[in-house]
């Protein structure tokens, strides 16, 4: 795997083929939604959502607009071979995947605001050390839904401190968590992205 060094963040493109990310977005089309009483999809009105309940649940709340659900672990093993020589080359040794992996669905109107992961400033269990979101869809599939993170890792946010990740298909951006960093609102089209972390 090629590493590509930026300010605060490291790129590896192609870690997936067309044909494993097919796989995953067919496996997120298969599966059920979380429900309300009434048959309604249950709506999260704040960031919070049950990590080790296998249904979509979809978040509306004032940081976060999206659909998320976590991938069982070893489901598909080329995804956690991938993940795990993602973070490996990066780190330069072999890390624990925090688990489950994360695939979140955006369409329009979906963001994910400024924030940052971790228990910052006070580093809560589990420890991360990175991150990694691996692209699954076309940059031509959708508008806005930029992956943007600060430079540098300090309280100061302002605008032009933000770096924009690569959008490519398959390609992996591995960020230090504690780097605030955002997902931009998608003005059209459906962004589908894996979210995983490692320590």
């Amino acid at each position: 795997m090629t590493v590509q060094t930026f300010d605060n963040f490291w790129v590896i493109e192609n870690v997936l083929t067309d044909s494993q990310i097919d796989t995953l977005i067919d496996w997120h089309s298969n599966q059920e939604y979380e429900l309300a009483t009434d048959g309604s999809k249950d709506i999260h009105i704040f960031n919070v959502w049950d990590t080790s309940l296998n249904k979509i649940q979809t978040i509306d709340s004032i940081e976060r607009k999206t659909e998320i659900i976590g991938l069982p672990r070893n489901l598909y093993s080329f995804l956690d071979t991938a993940l795990t020589n993602i973070f490996t080359a990066v780190h330069g040794s072999a890390l624990t995947l925090e688990y489950p992996t994360y695939f979140n669905k955006y369409v329009t109107g979906d963001f994910h605001e400024m924030h940052w992961d971790n228990g910052r400033p006070n580093p809560s269990w589990p420890i991360r050390l990175y991150n990694c979101s691996i692209q699954l869809s076309d940059t031509s599939d959708y508008t806005g839904g930029d992956l943007q993170i600060h430079k540098y890792i300090d309280d100061t946010c302002s605008s032009q401190d933000y770096m924009t990740a690569p959008r490519d298909k398959g390609c992996a951006i591995v960020y230090n968590p504690m780097a605030v960093h955002q997902v931009t609102k998608i003005t059209s089209g459906t962004r589908y992205a894996l979210i995983e972390s490692a320590g």
